[in-house]
């Protein structure tokens, strides 16, 4: 069985390397993969989704940037959904990240969680241990019970 997939999406790299140090702490067996734009996002899961036949290909878990250049994090998921086909995160864990929630940002989280019927996470920056540990069980193995 292949350890499981986190798929964290951020143009930060230095939030991409405070990621990786925050998975090592808690020890966890899930294998990172690091892309810096929404558009890499969407190029890995396709190749993904081409080298599973379309059978689970999504990872288990995607974190990913709110505010990204040229395709934002509610966009990314947006663009997947017509790209991927509709239902494409339907057991697969989304955890938005950013520096800074407003309201805004709140209720459109809100509705992409009504518009995809799936529960959506957030984080916010900077991510630590201590809340990346909510995402990994006991076990060390991706979390994924919203």
């Amino acid at each position: 069985m292949s350890s499981p997939i986190l798929l964290h999406v951020d143009d930060d790299l230095l939030a991409n390397k405070v990621m990786e140090k925050c998975l090592e702490v808690v020890e966890s067996s899930v294998r990172l993969i690091h892309v810096s734009t929404g558009w890499e996002a969407i190029e890995f899961l396709r190749t993904r989704m081409e080298e599973c036949a379309g059978e689970n290909f999504m990872p288990e878990v995607i974190v990913v940037d709110v505010n990204m250049p040229w395709l934002n994090g509610m966009e990314f998921v947006n663009t997947c959904e017509l790209l991927l086909g509709r239902g494409c995160f339907e057991h697969t864990k989304l955890v938005f990240c950013t520096s800074e929630w407003t309201p805004e940002r709140i209720a459109g989280l809100k509705q992409l969680e009504i518009q995809l019927k799936v529960s959506c996470s957030s984080i916010q920056k900077p991510i630590t241990p201590a809340k990346l540990e909510k995402l990994v069980g006991p076990d060390r193995k991706l979390n994924i019970i919203t």
